[in-house]
């Protein structure tokens, strides 16, 4: 009996820290190369996860599991009832990742600069 109990319990524990992972984390798929922070990446698939409450952002592309990390501003959060997104904006040329807004309705504005050459 007292086994059943800590196997409810450390399942219940485990689907909770899934749930409190889906709110700060998603993916996206970019059809075109992008900047974050300045960074180059290349299109593909990637996971966008808030990895500190201080802001910092990570995102990695599945593929490569190249992964940039950016300390992200806080900004007005998504409306309700609107999907997790990002958003882009043109820096010299290139799209770069300019807004996060997480599942939880969180928003957070990237830093947007072009690289030194």
């Amino acid at each position: 009996m007292r086994k059943s109990i800590l196997a409810v319990a450390l399942a219940l524990f485990v689907s909770g820290l899934a749930g409190a992972a889906s709110l700060s984390e998603f993916r996206i798929t970019a059809p075109q190369p992008f900047t974050v922070g300045g960074t180059a990446m290349p299109a593909g698939v990637y996971n966008v996860e808030l990895v500190s409450p201080a802001g910092v952002l990570e995102v990695t592309n599945t593929t490569t599991h190249a992964t940039v990390m950016v300390i992200g501003s806080p900004i007005t959060n998504s409306p309700e009832g609107l999907p997790s997104r990002v958003t882009f904006t043109g820096v010299g040329g290139k799209l770069a990742l300019a807004q996060v807004y997480l599942p939880s309705g969180a928003g957070y504005g990237v830093p947007t600069h072009v690289a030194a050459r």
